[in-house]
């Protein structure tokens, strides 16, 4: 029997996806009581932060807080995201430019919110993720997003080329761009 699909396959290419669950906080609402622009933008990093890793911490790929699957969503990344881990010492990821639609209002929710990754492109010195967010189950994705980001050397502050091995390692995460409505 197949799945159903998902709605966050109206918006992202098929390949390989990592998933993340990330929790609201009450501080993350505007005067309306949705989620903020701003703190959509802190939730797309939480995830991304996650998948590649931090060059400060170490943490798992994704939450580690023992919490049951939110609607069923189980959350999982390749170990091939956080090759730059590794590189935390020489390298740094800094984001080029951000690209967030917002498709419906986030409401905020007692559960968490799940967000899919995607590897969109690879470029000499950079990479595209691509994001889609939504509630686990609701139906609806509210947000769909771009980040470009630049690898630079820790010594000089400049771009560095991803090495063949680096490259090797993530063609097989790579799917594809998003769905935005404008480009």
């Amino acid at each position: 029997m197949t799945p159903a699909p998902s709605p966050f396959d109206a918006v992202l290419p098929p390949g390989p996806r990592a998933r993340v669950l990330v929790d609201l906080r009450w501080g993350d609402l505007d005067a309306y009581g949705h989620v903020n622009n701003v703190a959509v933008a802190r939730l797309l990093e939480e995830a991304r932060v996650r998948i590649l890793g931090s060059p400060t911490a170490h943490t798992d790929a994704v939450d580690a807080s023992g919490r049951p699957p939110a609607d069923g969503w189980d959350e999982h990344a390749d170990p091939a995201w956080r090759i730059f881990s590794a590189r935390a010492h020489d390298t740094q990821y800094l984001v080029a430019s951000h690209r967030i639609e917002y498709r419906r209002a986030l409401a905020y929710r007692p559960g968490p919110v799940g967000i899919v990754l995607v590897l969109s492109r690879i470029g000499a010195a950079s990479i595209v993720v691509g994001y889609a967010l939504g509630a686990p189950g609701s139906g609806e994705i509210a947000v769909v997003a771009e980040t470009e980001i630049v690898f630079v050397d820790a010594a000089t502050g400049r771009p560095r080329r991803l090495e063949d091995e680096e490259r090797r390692q993530l063609e097989p995460l790579l799917s594809g761009p998003v769905q935005l409505r404008r480009r």
